[in-house]
């Protein structure tokens, strides 16, 4: 019951700690170039506590929760770099730039 309790208390500051702790660290400039990572760890790790502190009990909380925290996050970020910065978009910047030979005028 006590288990239970500390999950649901808990989970919005599992949320929140993630932000708070990249502002500190790279201002709040630095925070809102990261912040859908930033709310994927933090979703991530607050749902999991929930449901495994409610259904399960306090003793495999934290580590079921940061390990599928780890594994969404490497998830989110390599779909998003993939996106980011994949193959085709490399290639068609590289197309638009001018090469040496190019632009140097004869």
């Amino acid at each position: 019951m006590l288990g239970a309790i500390t999950g649901r208390i808990l989970a919005p500051f599992c949320i929140l700690v993630p932000f708070w702790l990249i502002w500190a660290f790279a201002g709040f400039s630095g925070m809102l170039e990261v912040w859908p990572a930033i709310l994927v760890a933090g979703v991530s790790f607050a749902v999991p506590q929930v449901l495994m502190s409610n259904f399960h009990g306090p003793w495999l909380v934290n580590i079921v929760a940061a390990v599928i925290s780890m594994i969404c996050l490497i998830g989110f970020l390599l779909i998003g770099i993939r996106k980011r910065f994949g193959p085709s978009k490399v290639n068609r910047a590289r197309a638009r730039a001018p090469t040496t030979a190019t632009a140097v005028p004869k």
